[in-house]
Protein backbone atom coordinates (compact mmCIF):
# COMPACT_ATOMS: atom_id res chain seq x y z
CA UNK A 1 0.00 0.00 0.00
CA UNK A 2 2.01 2.41 0.97
CA UNK A 3 4.52 1.15 -2.32
CA UNK A 4 1.33 2.58 -4.52
CA UNK A 5 1.35 6.09 -2.78
CA UNK A 6 5.38 6.74 -3.31
CA UNK A 7 4.19 5.54 -6.87
CA UNK A 8 1.01 8.23 -7.61
CA UNK A 9 3.05 10.85 -5.59
CA UNK A 10 6.18 10.70 -7.97
CA UNK A 11 3.38 10.44 -10.89
CA UNK A 12 1.76 13.94 -9.24
CA UNK A 13 4.82 15.75 -8.75
CA UNK A 14 6.32 14.49 -12.25
CA UNK A 15 2.79 16.75 -14.04
CA UNK A 16 3.12 19.03 -11.80
CA UNK A 17 6.81 19.88 -12.63
CA UNK A 18 5.31 19.36 -16.89
CA UNK A 19 2.83 21.85 -15.79
CA UNK A 20 5.16 24.57 -14.94
CA UNK A 21 7.22 24.31 -17.94
CA UNK A 22 4.75 24.24 -20.56
CA UNK A 23 3.28 27.21 -18.91
CA UNK A 24 7.16 28.68 -18.66
CA UNK A 25 7.71 27.80 -22.58
CA UNK A 26 4.33 29.64 -23.68
CA UNK A 27 5.27 32.76 -21.92
CA UNK A 28 8.91 32.95 -23.08
CA UNK A 29 7.30 32.46 -26.72
CA UNK A 30 4.82 35.22 -26.14
CA UNK A 31 7.92 37.40 -24.90
CA UNK A 32 9.83 36.84 -28.06
CA UNK A 33 6.89 37.10 -30.36
CA UNK A 34 6.12 40.19 -28.55
CA UNK A 35 9.83 41.69 -28.88
CA UNK A 36 10.56 40.41 -32.08
CA UNK A 37 7.60 42.08 -33.72
CA UNK A 38 9.01 46.02 -31.91
CA UNK A 39 12.29 44.89 -33.63
CA UNK A 40 10.82 44.72 -37.14
CA UNK A 41 8.75 47.23 -36.89
CA UNK A 42 12.47 49.69 -36.66
CA UNK A 43 13.67 47.33 -39.28
CA UNK A 44 13.92 50.39 -41.40
CA UNK A 45 15.45 52.64 -38.67
CA UNK A 46 18.23 50.42 -37.64
CA UNK A 47 19.34 49.07 -41.26
CA UNK A 48 20.12 50.38 -44.84
CA UNK A 49 18.55 48.55 -47.89
CA UNK A 50 21.55 46.70 -48.13
CA UNK A 51 20.97 45.27 -44.12
CA UNK A 52 24.11 47.45 -42.85
CA UNK A 53 23.70 48.96 -39.72
CA UNK A 54 22.81 52.31 -39.58
CA UNK A 55 21.20 53.27 -36.44
CA UNK A 56 22.41 55.69 -34.36
CA UNK A 57 20.97 56.29 -30.91
CA UNK A 58 21.07 58.10 -27.78
CA UNK A 59 24.41 56.60 -26.57
CA UNK A 60 26.51 57.82 -29.63
CA UNK A 61 28.17 60.96 -29.04
CA UNK A 62 31.18 62.88 -30.29
CA UNK A 63 34.19 64.52 -28.14
CA UNK A 64 36.58 67.00 -28.97
CA UNK A 65 39.65 67.16 -26.84
CA UNK A 66 42.26 70.18 -27.49
CA UNK A 67 45.48 70.85 -25.51
CA UNK A 68 48.51 73.07 -26.95
CA UNK A 69 51.98 73.28 -25.27
CA UNK A 70 54.90 75.71 -25.76
CA UNK A 71 58.14 73.90 -26.62
CA UNK A 72 62.06 73.98 -27.89
CA UNK A 73 62.75 73.11 -31.02
CA UNK A 74 64.33 69.84 -31.29
CA UNK A 75 62.06 68.14 -28.92
CA UNK A 76 60.14 64.87 -29.10
CA UNK A 77 56.49 64.01 -29.14
CA UNK A 78 54.89 60.46 -28.20
CA UNK A 79 52.13 59.03 -28.55
CA UNK A 80 50.60 56.04 -26.62
CA UNK A 81 46.92 54.93 -27.96
CA UNK A 82 44.87 52.02 -27.60
CA UNK A 83 43.05 52.79 -30.28
CA UNK A 84 42.92 55.76 -33.12
CA UNK A 85 44.44 57.02 -36.04
CA UNK A 86 47.65 59.43 -35.82
CA UNK A 87 48.05 62.74 -38.38
CA UNK A 88 51.34 64.51 -37.56
CA UNK A 89 52.12 67.60 -39.86
CA UNK A 90 54.43 70.71 -38.91
CA UNK A 91 54.24 74.38 -38.82
CA UNK A 92 56.35 77.46 -38.19
CA UNK A 93 55.34 77.74 -34.37
CA UNK A 94 57.23 76.47 -31.69
CA UNK A 95 54.36 74.79 -29.87
CA UNK A 96 52.91 71.74 -30.57
CA UNK A 97 49.06 71.43 -30.86
CA UNK A 98 47.14 68.18 -30.30
CA UNK A 99 43.42 67.65 -31.01
CA UNK A 100 41.33 64.63 -29.92
CA UNK A 101 38.47 63.89 -31.87
CA UNK A 102 36.38 60.89 -30.92
CA UNK A 103 33.01 59.79 -31.64
CA UNK A 104 30.95 56.90 -31.25
CA UNK A 105 29.40 54.81 -28.68
CA UNK A 106 29.13 56.79 -24.95
CA UNK A 107 30.15 54.26 -22.64
CA UNK A 108 32.81 53.17 -24.91
CA UNK A 109 34.40 56.57 -25.06
CA UNK A 110 33.25 57.13 -21.13
CA UNK A 111 36.63 54.73 -20.60
CA UNK A 112 38.46 56.25 -22.72
CA UNK A 113 41.24 58.40 -21.38
CA UNK A 114 43.57 60.26 -22.54
CA UNK A 115 46.33 62.27 -20.39
CA UNK A 116 48.92 64.75 -21.34
CA UNK A 117 52.37 65.49 -19.84
CA UNK A 118 54.89 67.92 -21.34
CA UNK A 119 58.28 69.74 -20.59
CA UNK A 120 60.24 72.32 -22.49
CA UNK A 121 61.50 70.19 -24.67
CA UNK A 122 58.68 66.86 -24.81
CA UNK A 123 55.04 66.39 -25.33
CA UNK A 124 53.27 62.96 -24.10
CA UNK A 125 49.98 61.91 -24.81
CA UNK A 126 48.68 58.40 -23.42
CA UNK A 127 45.08 57.55 -24.79
CA UNK A 128 44.04 54.34 -22.97
CA UNK A 129 40.85 52.32 -22.55
CA UNK A 130 40.33 52.24 -18.46
CA UNK A 131 38.39 49.34 -18.22
CA UNK A 132 38.36 47.22 -21.37
CA UNK A 133 35.49 45.00 -22.97
CA UNK A 134 35.88 41.26 -23.53
CA UNK A 135 35.56 41.44 -27.08
CA UNK A 136 38.13 43.66 -28.57
CA UNK A 137 35.96 43.92 -31.50
CA UNK A 138 33.77 46.52 -29.10
CA UNK A 139 35.76 49.03 -30.23
CA UNK A 140 34.78 49.07 -34.03
CA UNK A 141 31.68 51.15 -32.85
CA UNK A 142 33.94 54.25 -31.72
CA UNK A 143 36.43 56.16 -33.57
CA UNK A 144 39.45 58.19 -32.34
CA UNK A 145 41.24 60.59 -34.87
CA UNK A 146 44.90 62.16 -33.07
CA UNK A 147 45.91 65.67 -35.06
CA UNK A 148 48.88 66.93 -34.15
CA UNK A 149 51.12 70.13 -35.58
CA UNK A 150 54.85 69.95 -34.12
CA UNK A 151 57.94 72.26 -34.98
CA UNK A 152 59.01 70.90 -38.25
CA UNK A 153 62.49 70.12 -36.14
CA UNK A 154 60.90 67.52 -33.42
CA UNK A 155 61.09 63.90 -33.06
CA UNK A 156 58.04 61.78 -33.13
CA UNK A 157 57.54 58.02 -31.41
CA UNK A 158 53.48 56.47 -32.47
CA UNK A 159 52.35 53.47 -31.11
CA UNK A 160 48.37 53.05 -31.83
CA UNK A 161 46.50 49.65 -32.00
CA UNK A 162 44.22 50.16 -34.12
CA UNK A 163 44.41 53.12 -36.64
CA UNK A 164 46.59 54.71 -39.86
CA UNK A 165 49.55 57.03 -39.14
CA UNK A 166 50.28 59.82 -41.22
CA UNK A 167 53.37 61.59 -40.59
CA UNK A 168 54.94 64.43 -43.22
CA UNK A 169 57.46 67.03 -42.69
CA UNK A 170 59.38 66.53 -39.66
CA UNK A 171 63.27 66.56 -39.80
CA UNK A 172 64.38 64.38 -36.76
CA UNK A 173 63.69 60.68 -35.86
CA UNK A 174 60.29 59.27 -36.61
CA UNK A 175 59.42 55.58 -34.81
CA UNK A 176 55.63 54.87 -35.58
CA UNK A 177 53.83 51.35 -35.40
CA UNK A 178 50.46 50.37 -35.87
CA UNK A 179 48.52 46.82 -35.31
CA UNK A 180 45.38 48.23 -37.76
CA UNK A 181 46.45 50.58 -40.73
CA UNK A 182 48.68 51.86 -43.03
CA UNK A 183 51.39 54.00 -42.70
CA UNK A 184 52.16 57.33 -44.98
CA UNK A 185 55.29 58.95 -44.37
CA UNK A 186 56.15 61.78 -46.21
CA UNK A 187 59.26 64.65 -46.43
CA UNK A 188 61.60 63.47 -43.33
CA UNK A 189 65.19 64.31 -42.73
CA UNK A 190 66.05 61.75 -39.87
CA UNK A 191 66.45 57.72 -39.48
CA UNK A 192 62.88 56.52 -40.14
CA UNK A 193 61.29 52.94 -39.03
CA UNK A 194 57.69 51.99 -39.81
CA UNK A 195 55.81 49.11 -38.83
CA UNK A 196 52.14 47.54 -39.31
CA UNK A 197 50.19 44.42 -39.15
CA UNK A 198 47.51 45.33 -41.48
CA UNK A 199 48.36 47.44 -44.24
CA UNK A 200 50.35 49.24 -46.21
CA UNK A 201 53.25 51.22 -46.40
CA UNK A 202 54.22 54.19 -48.07
CA UNK A 203 57.11 56.53 -48.08
CA UNK A 204 58.16 58.75 -49.93
CA UNK A 205 61.18 61.68 -49.85
CA UNK A 206 63.21 60.41 -47.07
CA UNK A 207 67.03 61.84 -46.30
CA UNK A 208 68.07 59.28 -43.92
CA UNK A 209 67.72 55.93 -43.13
CA UNK A 210 64.61 53.81 -43.57
CA UNK A 211 63.28 50.40 -42.25
CA UNK A 212 59.33 49.61 -42.96
CA UNK A 213 58.28 45.84 -42.51
CA UNK A 214 54.37 45.20 -42.44
CA UNK A 215 52.82 41.60 -42.12
CA UNK A 216 49.87 42.14 -44.95
CA UNK A 217 49.99 44.74 -47.25
CA UNK A 218 52.40 46.08 -49.91
CA UNK A 219 55.19 48.10 -49.20
CA UNK A 220 56.08 51.54 -51.94
CA UNK A 221 59.09 53.63 -51.26
CA UNK A 222 60.17 56.71 -53.58
CA UNK A 223 62.99 58.85 -53.70
CA UNK A 224 65.24 58.06 -50.20
CA UNK A 225 68.90 58.87 -50.33
CA UNK A 226 70.27 56.70 -47.50
CA UNK A 227 69.93 52.53 -46.68
CA UNK A 228 66.69 50.98 -47.29
CA UNK A 229 65.72 47.87 -45.36
CA UNK A 230 62.01 46.56 -45.72
CA UNK A 231 60.05 43.29 -45.49
CA UNK A 232 56.76 42.53 -46.48
CA UNK A 233 54.88 38.84 -45.44
CA UNK A 234 52.02 39.05 -47.98
CA UNK A 235 52.74 41.70 -50.34
CA UNK A 236 54.54 43.68 -53.48
CA UNK A 237 57.83 45.57 -52.75
CA UNK A 238 58.41 48.85 -55.11
CA UNK A 239 61.73 50.85 -54.70
CA UNK A 240 61.60 53.83 -56.38
CA UNK A 241 65.19 56.22 -57.01
CA UNK A 242 66.77 55.05 -54.09
CA UNK A 243 70.51 56.07 -53.42
CA UNK A 244 71.95 53.95 -51.35
CA UNK A 245 72.30 50.57 -49.72
CA UNK A 246 68.73 48.41 -50.39
CA UNK A 247 67.35 45.44 -48.52
CA UNK A 248 63.84 44.19 -49.29
CA UNK A 249 61.58 40.86 -48.87
CA UNK A 250 58.14 40.01 -49.17
CA UNK A 251 56.65 35.93 -49.19
CA UNK A 252 53.58 36.61 -51.39
CA UNK A 253 54.30 39.19 -54.19
CA UNK A 254 56.74 40.88 -56.75
CA UNK A 255 59.71 43.17 -56.52
CA UNK A 256 60.72 46.92 -58.57
CA UNK A 257 63.97 48.68 -57.59
CA UNK A 258 64.83 51.67 -58.98
CA UNK A 259 68.35 52.25 -58.43
CA UNK A 260 70.90 55.51 -58.17
CA UNK A 261 74.52 56.35 -57.81
CA UNK A 262 76.91 53.86 -57.08
CA UNK A 263 76.13 50.41 -55.61
CA UNK A 264 76.23 50.10 -51.79
CA UNK A 265 74.91 46.68 -51.46
CA UNK A 266 71.75 45.25 -52.72
CA UNK A 267 69.81 42.66 -51.67
CA UNK A 268 66.35 41.45 -53.17
CA UNK A 269 64.17 38.66 -52.07
CA UNK A 270 60.99 37.01 -53.25
CA UNK A 271 59.20 33.15 -52.71
CA UNK A 272 56.36 33.77 -54.94
CA UNK A 273 57.30 36.93 -57.77
CA UNK A 274 59.79 38.42 -60.16
CA UNK A 275 62.55 40.38 -59.49
CA UNK A 276 62.89 43.80 -61.50
CA UNK A 277 66.15 46.27 -60.74
CA UNK A 278 66.78 49.21 -63.03
CA UNK A 279 70.52 50.33 -62.52
CA UNK A 280 72.76 53.23 -63.82
CA UNK A 281 74.88 51.63 -66.72
CA UNK A 282 77.63 52.53 -65.21
CA UNK A 283 76.52 50.23 -62.03
CA UNK A 284 79.31 47.38 -60.81
CA UNK A 285 78.72 44.61 -58.31
CA UNK A 286 79.42 41.51 -57.84
CA UNK A 287 76.20 39.72 -59.08
CA UNK A 288 74.11 36.21 -57.78
CA UNK A 289 70.91 36.21 -59.25
CA UNK A 290 69.06 32.59 -59.27
CA UNK A 291 65.79 31.52 -59.51
CA UNK A 292 63.56 28.15 -58.64
CA UNK A 293 60.75 28.80 -60.91
CA UNK A 294 62.00 30.92 -64.01
CA UNK A 295 64.63 32.83 -65.91
CA UNK A 296 67.37 35.42 -65.25
CA UNK A 297 68.16 38.16 -68.18
CA UNK A 298 71.02 40.88 -67.83
CA UNK A 299 71.41 43.87 -70.18
CA UNK A 300 74.92 44.93 -68.07
CA UNK A 301 77.65 43.12 -68.94
CA UNK A 302 78.54 40.64 -66.60
CA UNK A 303 81.79 38.17 -66.85
CA UNK A 304 80.50 34.84 -65.56
CA UNK A 305 82.18 32.87 -62.86
CA UNK A 306 80.76 29.26 -63.52
CA UNK A 307 78.79 27.87 -65.91
CA UNK A 308 75.76 29.61 -68.20
CA UNK A 309 72.40 28.99 -66.96
CA UNK A 310 69.29 29.98 -67.65
CA UNK A 311 68.24 30.22 -64.07
CA UNK A 312 71.23 31.61 -62.53
CA UNK A 313 74.06 34.03 -63.29
CA UNK A 314 76.92 34.79 -60.89
CA UNK A 315 79.80 36.57 -62.14
CA UNK A 316 81.10 40.56 -62.06
CA UNK A 317 79.19 43.41 -63.35
CA UNK A 318 81.30 46.48 -64.78
CA UNK A 319 84.28 44.73 -63.14
CA UNK A 320 82.78 43.97 -60.06
CA UNK A 321 82.20 45.77 -56.87
CA UNK A 322 79.40 45.18 -54.04
CA UNK A 323 77.34 42.27 -54.17
CA UNK A 324 73.85 42.45 -55.84
CA UNK A 325 71.89 39.33 -54.15
CA UNK A 326 68.63 38.40 -56.15
CA UNK A 327 66.52 35.42 -55.72
CA UNK A 328 62.92 34.56 -56.26
CA UNK A 329 61.29 30.95 -55.95
CA UNK A 330 58.52 31.86 -58.26
CA UNK A 331 59.31 33.84 -60.77
CA UNK A 332 61.88 35.92 -63.32
CA UNK A 333 64.69 37.75 -62.60
CA UNK A 334 65.56 41.06 -64.85
CA UNK A 335 68.44 43.37 -64.21
CA UNK A 336 67.68 46.48 -66.83
CA UNK A 337 69.37 49.90 -67.82
CA UNK A 338 68.41 53.20 -66.54
CA UNK A 339 68.07 55.34 -69.67
CA UNK A 340 70.75 57.87 -69.34
CA UNK A 341 74.52 57.58 -68.21
CA UNK A 342 74.15 60.12 -65.66
CA UNK A 343 71.69 58.14 -63.77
Amino acid sequence: MEAQKNVVTRILVFLLVGLFFVVGMIAYSSARSSKGGRLVDKFDEYFDERGEWTYKGSDETERRLEKTFDVRNGGKLTIEADNGSVDITTWEKSQVAVVVDMSGDARVLKRYRVDFDSTDSTVSVVARQRKKGFFPWHWQSSDVHFQVKVPSSFHATVNTAGGDVEISGLGGNVHCETSGGDLRLTALQGSVYGETSGGDVIVRNVRGSLEAHTSGGNIEVDSVTGPVKVGTSGGEVVLLDVDGKIFGETSGGNIEARLLGDNRGVHLETSGGNITVYVPRGFAGDLDASTSGGSVECDLPVTVIGKVRDHEVRGKMNGGGSPIELSTSGGNIYVRSRQGSSL
